[in-house]
């Protein structure tokens, strides 16, 4: 199960059951987590906030829109420079064909 906690900046962070376990192991076995317990996040999913879940959803779209954006302009420099390198390479050919027909 996942709970939400919302922090004070505004962000949501998301917790599963997996991570929680995780956290227990690694702290000391005298300290304890003053955090919500299993039946409080349970009562936190019940309401269903759904307007932050929907805020972290566009928020991860958003992301995923910038790295689209990154990735093609990542494209657009590879096509210049292959672009060069054929100018590059046809301009060799060149040279070397015409050396090849004064010869």
């Amino acid at each position: 199960m996942t709970s939400l906690t919302q922090r004070s900046s505004g962000l949501v962070q998301r917790r599963t059951e997996a991570s929680r376990n995780a956290a227990e192991k690694d702290r000391p076995s005298g300290q304890e987590d003053h955090g919500p317990r299993r039946a409080e996040d349970q009562d936190d999913d019940d309401t269903g906030d759904s307007k932050e879940t929907r805020l972290t959803l566009m928020e991860e779209v958003l992301l995923l829109g910038l790295k689209d954006r990154e990735v093609m302009a990542d494209k657009l420099r590879l096509n210049a420079v292959a672009n060069k390198v054929n100018v590059i390479a046809w301009l060799t050919l060149a040279v070397v064909s015409k050396q090849l027909y004064v010869s």
